[in-house]
Formats: C-alpha cells, sequence, structure tokens
C-alpha cells in the first residue's frame, strides 16, 4: 500500500466510515512497518494497542471454553441424575401398589368399590353366572330358529 491509500484509509478511519476489512489492513500495514513517518507513530501504537487488545480478547475466550464446556457437562450430568432418580421413585411407587394389589388373591370392584372378602365376591360371581347361564332346552330352541336348507 502507498503513503496516499494510508491517509486515505486513516481520514476514513478517523471519520468512522470504515470497513473491517479497511481496519484490518491498517493494522496489518502498521504491524508490518518497523519505521513509520513521525506523523503516523500515533497512529502506529493506536493500532498496535488494538491488535494487543484483540489478541487478548480471543486468548481469554480460548481459555474460558474449558470451563463453559465442564459447566454444561456438570448440568447435564445433574439432569441425568434427576431423570434416573425420578425414574427410580416412579417405579418404586407403582411397583409397591401392583404388589399391594397382587397380594390379596381375590379381589373385586363392586359399585366402584374394591373388596377381598371372600363371601362378598363369591355370591357376586354365583349372580353373575346365574344371569349369564342357560339351559339345554335354550340351545337347541334357537337352533330350530336358524334356517338351514
Amino acid at each position: 500500500m502507498n503513503k496516499e491509500q494510508i491517509e486515505y484509509l486513516l481520514k476514513r478511519y478517523l471519520d468512522g466510515e470504515t470497513t473491517n476489512e479497511e481496519e484490518q489492513q491498517l493494522r496489518q500495514y502498521f504491524a508490518s512497518m518497523q519505521i513509520v513517518p513521525p506523523e503516523w507513530k500515533a497512529y502506529k501504537a493506536l493500532f498496535g494497542w488494538e491488535d494487543k487488545l484483540q489478541q487478548s480478547a480471543i486468548s481469554a475466550n480460548a481459555a474460558s471454553v474449558p470451563i463453559a464446556r465442564k459447566r454444561r457437562l456438570f448440568i447435564a450430568a445433574c439432569i441425568a441424575a434427576l431423570i434416573v432418580i425420578g425414574a427410580g421413585f416412579t417405579t418404586t411407587l407403582l411397583h409397591s401398589s401392583h404388589v399391594e394389589q397382587q397380594s390379596a388373591k381375590n379381589y373385586a370392584v363392586l359399585d366402584g368399590r374394591y373388596t377381598t372378602d371372600e363371601v362378598i365376591i363369591a355370591h357376586e360371581v354365583e349372580e353373575a353366572l346365574l344371569m349369564v347361564s342357560s339351559s339345554d332346552e335354550d340351545t337347541f330352541d334357537a337352533i330350530d330358529i336358524l334356517d338351514i336348507p
């Protein structure tokens, strides 16, 4: 880059009109030049300072990445542990209520109530069987009704 281009970019920089690419060109120019005209020494220091500031920000981000990764892994492990504990707790509750129901050999739900009284259950079973039972004559009467050629 020649002196006119640098002066043009510096003017644009001071007016706040440069793009990121143009500012990068200025940084590269001042970083690569050991000797600059006396009127540009302040710019060399400015762009050198910006370069160091940018590099320190990049290194700070690089150092914080493992900490952020560890934090995410810790949170994921906590969530997984909560899921396992919740699943175990739920399974235990469901299993205990199922075992409780299985411990009674005979049970019935009558009018929405759970009962294990064998006398009441036997009585209800007999009544239900009487309602659905049929005589031998009923079966043959049904066959007579059918129209079989």
